[in-house]
């Protein structure tokens, strides 16, 4: 009868790794790689989805700050003598840059719309200040959210369009839909509006 003692069981078990040694350090490599891969593939996941998790909740306070800020306000009822658009978006400036002063990307995204409103309004330099504020936030932040970078370039880039400023909006156009595409973007149309802004500098 052959021994089952534990020095045959081993010895067994080192006869068949050195017969087939090739064979299962193959498969240990495979399975190294695959559990490698799994890794990589469940932390990109997760951080895909905290960074969607973090552009919602920046995109969705920013909105309720804003509203809380115009809320009230009407040019209409308004004494046009004391109040005017112009007057209205300092004061938002100023209420954000108070509350939002240990908020980083809450302040970059609210100034970034605060100085399209200006821009709208017809404020340029104004605007174009403020959008630079909220870049230089905005790139300093580590991570920081694509999608909110990206709409403050175009915001930017537009807006010297407005200003006949061909070439520095073509280089910040640019720059947005090359930063669009080295990550995920919500607004498609975005990165369309700002090729279309780009075709516009060079007639």
């Amino acid at each position: 009868m052959a021994s089952t003692s534990p020095r045959n069981a081993l010895a067994r078990i080192e006869g068949f790794v050195r017969r087939n040694r090739l064979r299962i350090a193959a498969t240990v490599g495979v399975a190294i790689v695959a559990t490698v891969v799994g890794i990589s593939y469940v932390r990109q996941i997760t951080a895909e989805r905290d960074r969607a998790r973090r552009e919602a909740a920046i995109a969705n306070q920013t909105a309720g700050l804003l509203h809380e800020m115009f809320n009230g306000w009407s040019p209409d009822g308004a004494d046009r003598s004391k109040v005017s658009a112009t007057r209205v978006v300092d004061g938002a400036i100023t209420r954000a840059e108070i509350e939002l002063a240990r908020q980083p990307a809450m302040l970059a995204a609210t100034l970034s719309v605060l100085g399209d409103m200006a821009g709208g309004i017809g404020e340029m330099d104004r605007a174009d200040s403020l959008l630079q504020r909220a870049l230089t936030i905005q790139r300093a932040m580590v991570p920081g959210s694509n999608t909110e970078l990206v709409a403050t370039l175009a915001r930017r880039g537009h807006l010297l369009l407005r200003a006949n400023r061909f070439a520095d909006a073509e280089a910040v156009l640019r720059q947005g839909i090359m930063t669009a595409g080295q990550g995920e973007t919500d607004d498609p149309d975005q990165i369309v509006t700002m090729e279309i802004g780009r075709a516009s500098c060079r007639e």
